[in-house]
């Protein structure tokens, strides 16, 4: 069961995981949107690492389809979330 945070940003239904790692692909070079989270938000967020990266890549890919991403942006965060180490 899909729980949403959004019910809907736009036409595309989010996760409140993926919902929450919008602010990763909006965030500034400095600010990741994980700042401030504790190790249990982040676990209860994405439960690991591959989870995080899905969630990145579920809301940078809503975003380009809905033409609000460029597809090389899209894919600039998508690497940077495999390269961001959520949890020790």
């Amino acid at each position: 069961m899909r729980k949403h945070l959004f019910p809907t940003l736009g036409a595309i239904a989010l996760t409140a995981a993926a919902a929450a790692a919008l602010t990763a692909c909006g965030g500034s070079d400095n600010d990741d949107g994980l700042t401030g989270k504790t190790p249990a938000m982040k676990l209860e967020l994405y439960g690991n690492q591959a989870g995080y990266v899905a969630a990145v890549t579920e809301a940078a890919n809503a975003l380009v389809a809905q033409r609000l991403l460029l597809p090389r942006d899209a894919q600039a965060q998508i690497d940077r979330a495999k390269a961001t180490v959520i949890l020790p």
